[in-house]
């Protein structure tokens, strides 16, 4: 039987694929490096030649590491429609592969970056990421949030909201009430 969180990993690819995308797994450490811009693929046989041209590649990433502040993150590539926003999707993507969905839902608010800050506000995630409140729950969602944050050159911190606050984020993930805004590792 294969492990929950492969399983939901595989559908997320199976739907990227079947949306005319690709999905490519690379492993990291806690960083990672900027995708990019976008894929192509050329096929040769000796009948004919083919490419395809995909969109701009985005990554998302589970977390891999031991319980931690730390925690290391696997990197996983996807190409996606050339008129997506790249950082939304992103998130979109994500949030689908963290809560084992078989399509991505409309999780992200909006996601806007001034003056190099990214402020990501989420739909209401505590019933849908139901472990996130635990410790690992927790490193493993800010591991993989600020991973897919600081893929984008034009990020160099980050914030996170539930329904328009920050309070309420941290304190659904029990660390406190202050609105830390997260730097670049």
């Amino acid at each position: 039987m294969m492990h929950p969180r492969a399983l939901s990993l595989a559908l997320v690819a199976l739907l990227v694929t079947a949306c005319g995308g690709s999905a490519t797994t690379t492993t990291s450490g806690a960083a990672t490096t900027s995708p990019p811009e976008t894929s192509s693929t050329t096929t040769t046989t000796e009948a004919e030649t083919t490419t395809t041209v995909g969109g701009p590649i985005v990554l998302i990433h589970e977390a891999t590491g031991e319980c931690a502040e730390d925690m290391a993150v696997t990197a996983i590539e996807r190409t996606i429609p050339e008129d997506a926003d790249p950082i939304t999707t992103a998130f979109e993507l994500q949030l689908a592969a963290l809560a084992g969905e078989e399509a991505p839902q409309e999780l992200v608010r909006s996601a806007t970056v001034t003056d190099g800050l990214l402020t990501v506000d989420f739909v209401d995630l505590r019933s849908v990421l139901d472990n996130a409140s635990t410790t690992c729950g927790m490193f493993a969602l800010l591991a993989v949030l600020q991973a897919t944050a600081f893929q984008f050159p034009e990020v160099e911190q980050a914030t996170f909201q539930l329904e328009g606050s920050c309070s309420d984020f941290e304190v659904w993930l029990q660390r406190g009430e202050d609105c830390p805004e997260y730097a670049q590792p």
